[in-house]
């Protein structure tokens, strides 16, 4: 049934394709539709993600110690700007994963701040929150050259009100910015080869998995165009944006492909899957993934097979598919498991959206020739549409529920503050969040701060280096007088390695309080104390 529907699809139109082709002509396709309407459909897609950022969250909070990699994202862009460009152009981070993601968004936030001295994770969540709206222009703009205005409207709409979409948009994250410049590359195919691969080429920067989306559309555009002009430019404009990442890639890291590498090496291989045993839920639902990406590949080969017009376009979609199902059916990432809202997290928007104008295709080209069943169509849509606002009430329910998290890492900022007097602060690598609390609200500047993992112990091979302190106390203290750490805050559980240094050196510390329900300890650090000699 599925390959009778999309066999449908190809038949319109199949005839004039192949008379033009015969007379050596291009294709043309249908005129754009208006600005006016384009404009529309952005407005239609930005307002309610701007609602959700001012209105039904805290602005200042995407979601802390749920959508952590936020903060973490908005704390690389903030010391790229105040730190990485000045230490040879390069991103910057506490805790080494400065290039994990790309390099695209660090430096584009640290423009931003360049540019207006602004650096509220308002401007992260309003930059997503755009360029998703501009993913749901460029899908309306690929779906009325394709299949018509009636079926981009309703996919525009769809887009625009799906809840997955704008919620995951609204939070900051960084998805939107790989896959708009993607979908760009497409839609500007074949007519302008040149831009496409050069647009495709800089997606690559965002994220490693639109690097993997961007060099599977490359190739496919390679191997199914047929005029070898149009590929020689998409080749030298794709390649020569990919040989300047790559080059610099290596020059900073000695690894060319450094964020692809570590996130397979990381995610799918499992390096930073530390739980030995998948658990009972994790076992539960690995099958249903691995069993997705069965319709996923079927969808690819028939693309290859089929090779429609459009066949970026569902490449794309199915490729996103697989990539997700497999990421979480076949590799280790399934015990990085995202609770039971996993389904409405940053994974799902573009494979709800591809999902979702699928079956806007099937109902229109199934329905839309008789104008009674258009409205039925019309009314299906809407139908789906309201049926993913239920999705509201777990995802708001999880959000307010981290509501205490976020007060927790303000307290824990205005107690470093008014404890504060002079030197740096040395502060737990992994809660980016409370970077920005610190910097947003309390006035703190990047030289002011250090991370936990900048410390003698994280590089460290023995088990325990507080078991061997004569061998290790001289670079550990060294290196607590050369970064003038005056003022700490570490977990009570967790970062034994601190509370054992306060016991074999307590002369040089002093306590000061317990904060957050006693779960994090703040002490006084006097490094002028410190004596090196005869050790």
């Amino acid at each position: 049934m599925l390959e009778k529907f999309f066999n449908r699809i190809l038949e319109e139109g199949r005839e004039i394709e192949k008379e033009v082709e015969e007379r050596g002509e291009e294709i043309e396709f249908p005129p754009r539709p208006s600005w006016l309407l384009i404009v529309f459909v952005f407005l239609l897609a930005l307002l309610p993600r701007l609602y959700t950022i001012f209105v039904l969250t805290d602005p200042q909070n995407p979601g802390c110690n749920w959508y952590e990699d936020v903060y973490h994202r908005w704390q690389v862009g903030y010391l790229t700007w105040k730190i990485g460009i000045h230490e040879g152009f390069r991103p910057w981070d506490l805790k080494g994963m400065e290039y994990f993601w790309g390099i695209g968004h660090p430096f584009i936030l640290a423009l931003i701040s360049a540019l207006t001295g602004l650096y509220d994770i308002v401007v992260s969540r309003v930059l997503s929150a755009g360029f998703g709206s501009l993913v749901v222009v460029l899908v309306f703009l690929i779906s009325h050259r394709f299949w018509g205005i009636k079926i981009a409207l309703a996919a525009a709409l769809f887009g625009a009100l799906n809840q997955v979409g704008i919620f995951n948009d609204a939070t900051g994250m960084i998805e939107p910015l790989g896959l708009a410049p993607i979908l760009l590359a497409i839609y500007l195919w074949p007519k302008r080869p040149f831009g496409s691969g050069v647009i495709l080429g800089l997606a690559t920067f965002v994220r490693a998995e639109t690097w993997v989306f961007a060099v599977g559309i490359f190739l496919a555009m390679m191997i199914l165009e047929k005029d070898f002009d149009k590929r020689i430019a998409l080749l030298f404009s794709f390649v020569g944006i990919n040989l300047l990442h790559m080059k610099f890639l290596l020059d900073k890291t000695g690894n060319a492909i450094y964020p692809v590498y570590w996130n397979f090496a990381a995610n799918a291989v499992g390096e930073w899957m530390y739980a030995p045993t998948l658990t009972q839920i994790q076992e539960q639902i690995k099958p249903v993934f691995t069993a997705l990406t069965i319709p996923s590949a079927l969808g690819i080969l028939w693309t290859f097979w089929k090779r429609p017009k459009y066949y970026p376009f569902f490449l794309l979609g199915f490729g996103n598919w697989f990539f997700v199902a497999g990421m979480f059916g076949l590799t280790m990432y399934i015990k990085a498991y995202y609770g039971h809202l996993v389904w409405a997290t940053r994974f799902f928007p573009l494979p709800y959206f591809f999902a979702g104008v699928l079956l806007i295709i099937l109902l229109f080209k199934l329905f839309g020739k008789i104008r009674f069943l258009t409205i039925s169509a019309w009314i299906a849509v809407c139908a789906i549409i309201l049926a993913t606002q239920l999705v509201w009430t777990p995802v708001l329910a999880k959000y307010e529920s981290r509501a205490r998290d976020w007060e927790a890492v303000q307290e824990i900022a205005q107690r470093l503050r008014e404890n504060y007097e002079e030197g740096r602060v040395l502060i737990p690598e992994t809660m980016p969040s409370l970077t920005y609390a610190m910097v947003r609200f309390q006035g703190f500047e990047a030289k002011d701060f250090i991370g936990e993992m900048y410390a003698p112990f994280f590089y460290m091979e023995d088990e325990d280096p507080l078991d061997n302190w004569r061998d290790h106390r001289e670079d550990v203290l060294s290196w607590l007088k050369r970064e003038d750490i005056r003022l700490m805050v570490f977990l009570r559980v967790g970062k034994e390695d601190y509370s054992k240094l306060i016991e074999r050196e307590p002369g040089i510390f002093e306590f000061i309080e317990t904060v957050v329900d006693k779960r994090f300890l703040l002490y006084k650090v006097k490094p002028d104390l410190i004596e090196l000699e005869g050790l």
